[in-house]
């Protein structure tokens, strides 16, 4: 569907098939957007704690490394980066390891030279690859990412076709929310929907935090 017929599809359910007149057409296509990158990072949770990859959006680019140095700096490279979901050095894929790991198997691994085997994520902003390249190498990352924004009526969201009326349950939530308390039963329906329809309804557990 494209942003018009999702912008059509909302002010339907709101009851103002005509056009926006108490909901601006900007805030239904701010919530819109919004929803969009919500159910990204829902996605993004997903993967983390079940390896689930349904409805993840995800691209690949290559990163280059410096002689020396085990770390990676994807995050400040690509602007839409959100989780990396995949690693791999001249077509193979590298294994997820903790840094405690690698210090059991190896005490001096920030130095340990050689093709890289394993990968992890260090703090908020950082990758690590273990054993560091011993010369200049390239390493591609796959990662899941923020779409990029609707603004024209023709745009079509990036996430796939079966997920778009989730966008829709996301922004007549938001559009019910703006009238108060009157409608916010109403609102909880589609929120669950929303909720449910992005797979979040069947693990309780948090997220785990990345740790440094």
């Amino acid at each position: 569907m494209t942003l018009s017929e999702i912008r059509t599809n909302v002010l339907r359910r709101l009851g103002e098939a005509s056009g926006a007149v108490f909901y601006t057409t900007a805030e239904i296509d701010f919530w819109i957007n919004q929803a969009q990158i919500d159910f990204c990072l829902l996605q993004v949770a997903n993967f983390i704690r079940r390896k689930t990859t349904t409805g993840l959006l995800e691209k690949t680019t290559t990163v280059a490394t410096t002689v020396g140095d085990w770390r990676l700096y994807p995050y400040t490279l690509m602007a839409d980066f959100l989780w990396p979901t995949r690693v791999s050095f001249g077509g193979k894929a590298l294994l997820r390891a903790t840094q405690k790991d690698l210090a059991r198997w190896d005490q001096d691994w920030q130095n340990a030279a050689g093709d890289p085997l394993h990968w992890g994520i260090l703090g908020l902003n950082l990758m690590y690859i273990y054993p560091r390249p011993a010369a200049p190498a390239n390493i591609d990352v796959t990662y899941a990412y923020v779409p990029p924004s609707l603004s024209a009526d023709g745009d079509i969201p990036a996430i796939g076709l079966e997920f778009h009326h989730l966008l829709e349950n996301y922004a007549t939530y938001m559009a019910l929310m703006k009238e108060g308390v009157a409608r916010s039963e109403r609102a909880l329906v589609y929120s669950m929907e929303y909720l449910m329809g992005a797979g979040t309804q069947a693990d309780p557990e948090p997220i785990p935090r990345r740790k440094g």
